[in-house]
């Protein structure tokens, strides 16, 4: 798993392997990217509330929980015990360019990306797969680079939200 953003959640975890402590992630999976190698045995990643979307105060998006209290607490009930626990909060675009997840990409494609992101409350995932999505496109269309007509379809087919 690797972690856009998220300082705080990065040392924690940093902590956490070099003394060998068991650690709680709360926060939404789609907001890393996932790797090819498995979460060490002592990390836990859970979502805060049964829907994935509970507010975070420091998150720029603003995802409405569909959770009765009732469920949120039933559902912080069944976490596992750990020595450090600690919150994964949405990152902020920049974040995104920071971690230079979009190599190659030209800087109107970047501006869609960034629209696309906060404007639809995208996650990091969903980035990445509007991306690999875009580049198929583009391929498609015999084009060598990703412009943003290709992005802008992707989003298409991404965008629906059930």
């Amino acid at each position: 798993m690797r972690i856009i953003g998220n300082e705080h959640v990065q040392r924690a975890l940093e902590v956490a392997i070099k003394g060998n402590h068991s650690i709680l992630i709360i926060g939404n999976r789609r907001n890393t990217i996932e790797d090819k190698e498995p979460l060490s045995a002592n990390v836990a990643l859970v979502s805060p509330c049964p829907c994935g979307n509970h507010l975070d105060a420091r998150s720029d998006a603003r995802i409405e929980c569909t959770c009765i209290l009732e469920e949120v607490l039933t559902h912080r009930r069944e976490f596992p015990h750990c020595d450090i626990k600690i919150e994964l909060v949405r990152p902020r675009f920049d974040d995104l360019i920071s971690a230079k997840l979009f190599k190659g990409i030209s800087e109107p494609v970047n501006q869609l990306l960034r629209i696309a992101y906060d404007k639809l409350r995208l996650t990091v995932q969903d980035i990445v797969d509007v991306l690999a999505v875009a580049k198929t496109i583009s391929v498609l269309d015999g084009s060598t680079e990703i412009k943003p007509q290709h992005v802008a379809e992707a989003i298409q087919y991404k965008s629906l939200r059930w």
